[in-house]
């Protein structure tokens, strides 16, 4: 289980507003802020996008990327928009950024 310090430390590695990291997951920002304070614990499907969120923040820290950099930073993988500006779509932002982050920690340029 991710405990609520983790999540909170998560989300402001990336530079996420709980509204933002809520989008992210798909739930309420009021969802969010209950993680971070032990109210709750995360559920399905929320959890297991927070744990692949959680090992991509681990990816680029092995490759010593800086995850809150990263996520400013414009790609053109991502029609020039950063991995925050796409990260809010929702699942589907959250998922192409997965994809970019893993080709990215692999050595595939993008």
């Amino acid at each position: 289980m991710i405990g609520p310090t983790k999540v909170r430390k998560l989300r402001k590695e990336v530079g996420l507003s709980q509204e933002s990291f809520a989008r992210a997951l798909e739930v309420s920002s009021r969802e969010v802020a209950r993680w971070e304070t032990g109210l709750n614990e995360p559920a399905e499907p929320a959890y297991t996008e927070l744990l692949k969120f959680r090992a991509m923040v681990n990816n680029l820290k092995k490759v010593e990327y800086d995850p809150a950099r990263w996520f400013q930073m414009k790609s053109r993988a991502l029609s020039g928009r950063s991995p925050k500006e796409v990260i809010v779509m929702g699942s589907t932002g959250l998922e192409i950024v997965f994809n970019l982050c893993g080709r990215m920690v692999h050595g595939i340029t993008t």
